[in-house]
């Protein structure tokens, strides 16, 4: 089991390191294993390869972005909150752990209206181990930290137009510079969303969400 894990942890790392090297040309996703597709379609791409970690055409630029976001439809649950179009008033950032996140009581109730301890923006540092683009146009990350893992999400830009510019200029950076990464910090707001099955979903199903900053190092 000891030598699964390990194998594991190579094959995720190797990827990582490849992903912020940047793509090859012409690769439009990389897979879980670390190798690039060139597909042009979604349907079966890295389908022998582990699935697909990270789409190119999606997040690898504005333009490509903004083509992607276009064709999708934002979401409904809890939207204005997601995507700060409540226009809340945010606490000053605080450095913390994905440990200290995952073990926050989780809510008995959640309203459309934002909780008071979805004011708060955090920092975390992770490993991203999965960056994928979900039917809502958001980009899907999962963190890892030890055995403590959580979902952070980038809005698609087209879905936020009721933020302030200023929220609206972070979230549009901080999702272009989202990547598969061994070492990553992830700034967001906190955000307690419905558990139902997620890949990544925290024990209290907290997230980042909105990211509003992504550094690798």
């Amino acid at each position: 089991m000891t030598r699964a894990f390990a194998l594991l942890a190579l094959v995720a790392a190797f990827a990582a390191a490849a992903a912020q090297a940047g793509p090859p040309p012409g690769a439009s996703a990389q897979c879980r294993d670390g190798t690039y597709s060139y597909s042009q379609h979604h349907s079966g791409t890295c389908s022998h390869h582990g699935g697909v970690a990270v789409w190119f055409d999606s997040s690898s630029s504005s333009t490509g972005s903004d083509r992607s976001v276009a064709r999708a439809a934002c979401g409904i649950e809890r939207w204005t909150v997601k995507t700060l179009e409540d226009r809340p008033s945010l606490l000053p950032r605080a450095v913390t752990t994905i440990h200290f996140l995952v073990t926050r009581p989780a809510p008995s109730t959640l309203p459309s209206t934002r909780l008071p301890f979805e004011r708060h923006v955090f920092s975390v540092t992770a490993a991203v181990t999965l960056v994928r683009q979900e039917r809502d146009g958001d980009l899907h990350l999962v963190l890892k930290a030890g055995a403590d893992h959580m979902i952070a999400e980038a809005p698609s830009p087209s879905c936020d137009s009721r933020a302030t510019p200023l929220r609206r200029r972070q979230m549009s950076t901080a999702r272009g510079g989202v990547r598969l990464c061994a070492h990553a910090q992830v700034t967001g707001v906190v955000f307690f969303d419905f558990d139902h099955g997620q890949t990544g979903v925290a024990p209290n199903a907290i997230e980042l969400h909105p990211i509003l900053a992504f550094r690798c190092s």
